[in-house]
């Protein structure tokens, strides 16, 4: 339908995600591409892995059937995408799945396209900022929508040495308290 949407939970009706204007840090290591499989309307099985290797062939898998041939239906193995982000201005985080047939060939394509650039960036010091759109297009005579993923720029990571010892003056006050506090320790001896 052209949208995003959060899950509320089992049996609740997902709410209306708006992304026009917002910015996502894209998790590169902790995006997974694999494989859902689908019977009867529910998610039976799962398989994922990073973006960096290669997926086995879909005919691999544990065979769950026999699946519903209603063209309705998603019976069977379908590939998947999950990605993580991270709103840049609030720091929500997400889950980004994406099942359908359109989304996944975007999703690919954006993919390909940003990792061609990681040769000009180092993914363990920078991370990609997406905005999330979409895009209709037709298909069989009927409407459809694909998601678009569009890479705004790459922000550089916070120095991991800088973080460690913001870490540490925090910890420090709660360390020095918990000295300060005399514990009395039971004797195991008998008197």
């Amino acid at each position: 339908e052209g949208r995003y949407t959060v899950s509320l939970g089992a049996g609740k009706e997902p709410d209306t995600f708006e992304t026009n204007g917002k910015r996502f840090l894209l998790n590169l290591f902790d995006t997974t591409q694999g494989y859902i499989c689908w019977k009867e309307g529910k998610a039976v099985d799962t398989f994922e892995q990073s973006i960096f290797e290669p997926l086995p062939p879909m005919e691999t898998m544990t065979d769950h059937g026999p699946y519903v041939t209603d063209g309705d239906k998603r019976d069977g193995w379908k590939k998947q995408f999950s990605l993580l982000l991270r709103e840049v201005s609030t720091g929500d985080q997400y889950v980004l799945k994406l099942s359908s047939p359109s989304a996944c060939n975007s999703m690919g394509e954006f993919l390909d396209s940003l990792l061609e650039q990681t040769a000009m960036h180092d993914i363990t010091a920078e991370t990609p900022v997406i905005a999330l759109k979409s895009e209709s297009f037709k298909s069989q005579g009927f409407r459809n929508y694909k998601p678009i993923f569009e890479l705004m720029e790459w922000k550089d990571n916070p120095d991991s040495t800088t973080a460690t010892v913001e870490a540490a003056a925090i910890e420090a006050p709660k360390a020095e308290a918990a000295a300060e506090e005399k514990v009395s320790i039971p004797s195991s001896r008998k008197k």
